[in-house]
């Protein structure tokens, strides 16, 4: 039986584990069978031209003659401006499974006169829904063509040009309010917009038009206040993501997000130092399905207001809470600790940045009562050590990536018999929790080994780490994919040969390990196994 003599349809699943740059240059040019099968439309349902023509530099007229035949599959396309055009115009066919385009410009695209390309996604993508638009100042007149075009999703990115004078900037920026208030009606149309900007004199004429469609909000800087904030959150609002880092906002405006933002599922409010805990609490009661919180202490020079935010501010209602980002927080005692763990039971994600009071029994206490964690970040924690480390991997098996950077105490640990209990462990520090009892290494049911999934570890920054901490980390994460000890000075950087084929027996995934203060001392498996 010839390769051939296999069904079209798994010829096709296995062409998709292939790139696109094989399909191309090598499964095209292979048979006229294959050729056919190569431009199959569930091989192309998206599309990256920008990397593509970066990454086959030289060879464009090829390149653009082979997507022009591939074009009429394609339902996702992520381009330049200057680069998608000429296909566009080009292209004999109507672009009917188009839904979505991403225009990502290149420096020079930015200055592109941008009517012939939307004149074109008119005529030729009937059915196109969704445009995410990143642009700079110079061509604020996209603004007309893209709500032209009727479509339900719009995402725009502004991006200011910080060689311009202010008062080029005014003058611009009268021309957008102007353009907004012309097409207010399409605008009010399109079904969720997207605004993300760092320009007070862009966002602040699209925010007057009271959008009920908006569904995300990214807005950095301390233009943003509480007034900006109640204007943007009619009742009932649609809005499901909120970034509003570094704002000048208060509690005002988390009671305001707490009473109308009812769909919210992400809220960012690191370095916001006019918010207290009272407007965290307030939030984190009323909005039942907010996912992702990041919060971080700021501590802003010169400002009259410096945030004092808490772990105990997050209610313990928030039980829809995956994903926790609580940076520079001053004091996490294990208490609170406890309580919003045990609360937030389905926690994916955690970030405890720079809390210099986390320690190895707030550890086991996240491992004991967050049982799906798949990644943390405890970096800048000096209490922590490897035993905390050793014991969060022994509760959560499915953990994949931890980062404990700037870690000093992570260089202690103490030889704790490998199947020692979690629960052992913990009430050692007087923080048993509860009963359950999961043992490293020790067969389950099945007759297997248990050990902990996590792939990537980073231990940079870990002065004088021991070269004995990475047999324990191999004898724990059989699984280890990445293991990363940049700028560690000190003892591990001259571990031996014996200690290193230990570590790479030991984790038979572990290709190589990133070392050294430089960033091409890295040590691969072949010079040691």
């Amino acid at each position: 039986m010839e390769i051939n003599d296999l069904p079209p349809e798994l010829l096709v699943t296995i062409f998709q584990q292939l790139s696109k740059e094989d399909l191309i240059w090598k499964i095209h040019n292979v048979c006229t069978y294959w050729r056919h099968l190569a431009q199959a439309g569930n091989l192309w349902t998206d599309l990256d031209i920008n990397r593509l023509i970066i990454e086959n530099h030289g060879k464009q007229d090829a390149l653009l003659k082979y997507l022009l035949s591939i074009l009429t599959h394609v339902q996702y396309v992520t381009s330049s401006p200057d680069r998608l055009l000429p296909l566009l115009i080009k292209s004999k066919d109507t672009l009917r499974n188009i839904r979505r385009v991403d225009l990502v410009p290149t420096i020079d695209s930015f200055y592109l006169s941008s009517k012939e390309l939307f004149k074109g996604l008119s005529a030729k993508c009937p059915n196109l829904k969704s445009l995410h638009l990143k642009f700079l100042s110079e061509s604020l007149s996209v603004l007309r063509q893209v709500f032209d075009l009727n479509l339900e999703n719009v995402t725009l990115i502004h991006e200011q040009n910080i060689g311009n004078t202010r008062d080029i900037i005014s003058r611009e920026m009268d021309t957008v309010a102007k353009l907004l208030k012309e097409k207010a009606n399409e605008i009010r149309k399109t079904k969720r917009i997207e605004l993300r900007s760092f320009s007070s004199d862009f966002l602040a004429p699209v925010l007057e038009l009271n959008l009920s469609n908006l569904t995300r909000l990214t807005a950095f800087g301390n233009f943003i206040k509480d007034s900006t904030i109640h204007t943007i959150l009619l009742p009932e609002t649609n809005i499901t993501e909120l970034n509003l880092d570094f704002s000048n906002i208060t509690d005002q405006s988390l009671n305001d997000i707490a009473e109308n933002a009812k769909h919210l599922k992400y809220l960012s409010l690191k370095c916001c130092s006019r918010i207290t805990n009272k407007g965290i609490a307030m939030v984190t009661k009323s909005c039942k399905k907010l996912e992702r919180l990041n919060i971080r202490k700021s501590t802003a020079t010169g400002s009259h207001f410096s945030s004092n935010l808490s772990l105990g501010a997050i209610s313990p209602i928030c039980t829809s809470l995956k994903t926790l980002s609580a940076q520079n927080l001053p004091t996490i005692d294990i208490a609170t600790l406890t309580a919003l763990t045990q609360s937030c039971r389905i926690l994916t994600s955690i970030s405890l940045n720079d809390c210099c009071d986390l320690s190895d029994v707030s550890l086991g206490v996240i491992g004991q009562n967050c049982p799906v964690l798949l990644s943390a970040d405890f970096s800048q924690c000096p209490e922590i050590t490897l035993d905390g480390v050793r014991i969060l991997l022994t509760c959560c098996l499915g953990m994949e990536n931890i980062s404990c950077m700037v870690c000093d105490g992570i260089t202690n640990f103490c030889e704790m018999p490998p199947q020692v209990t979690v629960t052992e462990a913990v009430s050692h520090d007087h923080a048993q929790r509860d009963k359950d009892r999961v043992i490293v290494g020790k067969q389950d049911e099945e007759g297997k080994q248990k050990y902990s999934k996590l792939r990537n570890v980073n231990l940079s920054y870990c002065y004088n780490l021991k070269p004995e901490a990475l047999i324990v980390i191999s004898e724990l994460c059989k699984n280890l994919r990445m293991l990363i000890l940049r700028f560690c000075e000190g003892p591990v950087n001259d571990v031996n040969v014996d200690i290193l084929g230990h570590v790479f027996t030991n984790c038979c995934y572990l290709k190589y390990i990133l070392v050294g203060p430089g960033f091409n001392s890295t040590i691969y498996r072949k010079d040691i196994v």
